[in-house]
């Protein structure tokens, strides 16, 4: 997902398309910053399949649900 290059006066963070996202002087950081985004976005696509799965289990059993209308008061007797 993301690379770590050498770029002049550092290392440089890219992204899939090989735009620099961010920069660091030392390789470290820049790994540690690649890892952290990679995990970052894995774990924001596990909670929106979750979010997309209670969605549609609420839809199933809202459709479901039989309408009973509620009870009125007789103004006119």
């Amino acid at each position: 997902m993301f690379d770590v290059v050498k770029i002049e006066g550092g290392y440089g963070v890219t992204d899939h398309n090989g735009n620099i996202v961010i920069g660091y002087r030392s390789r470290k950081h820049a790994e540690q910053y690649a890892t952290g985004a990679t995990h970052g976005l894995f774990n924001a696509a596990e909670i929106e399949n979750d979010r997309r799965n209670a969605i549609a289990v609420y839809l199933a059993v809202r459709a479901n649900r039989v309408y009973v209308p509620s009870a009125q008061m007789e103004l006119f007797a």
